[in-house]
């Protein structure tokens, strides 16, 4: 008990140090974010994306999707076989159509022209889709991501 007593000083200045470099840390963590104008900003990332959902696709079926923007560029997909996974997250296919992530900060096409084909007959369709946009750092800080759903009826 003696000893505790001596040392009862040394041991506060100790927790005592320890809390102020936590204070310090914790100061540290709350300004580490960019500076964008006169904000701050934290570091919080998003996935965006599109998501084509196929009505009347027979279960276990291969289908083929493609999505052409007005750019020029089309993005195929062939889903249902053995190949049919790409780079993660760029685009995917899924047991009813296909995901294809959209580019953080970048706006999204306002059209794009949709083709399925199945068994040989193709189905084709051009969407105007109404994207929700996230922007998980605030309304002036990026990134800013962009999802939407289409639904493509392909039993015709």
């Amino acid at each position: 008990m003696n000893w505790w007593n001596r040392n009862k000083k040394v041991v506060l200045i100790v927790l005592g140090g320890g809390f102020a470099l936590a204070v310090i840390a914790l100061v540290f963590l709350m300004v580490s974010g960019p500076i964008i104008g006169d904000r701050m900003c934290t570091l919080v990332g998003c996935v965006g994306g599109l998501e084509i959902e196929l009505i009347g696709l027979p279960e276990a079926t291969p289908f083929e999707i493609s999505v052409a923007f007005p750019s020029g560029e089309t993005q195929t997909l062939a889903c249902g076989t053995e190949n049919d996974q790409s780079e993660a997250f760029v685009k995917s296919c899924s047991p009813k159509g296909m995901f294809l992530s959209l580019t953080p900060d970048v706006e999204p096409p306002k059209e794009i022209t949709v083709t399925v084909t199945v068994n040989g007959k193709q189905t084709s369709e051009v969407f105007r889709p109404e994207y929700s946009k996230l922007q998980p750092n605030g309304e002036d800080c990026p990134p800013t991501c962009y999802s939407a759903k289409i639904t493509l009826n392909i039993a015709q």
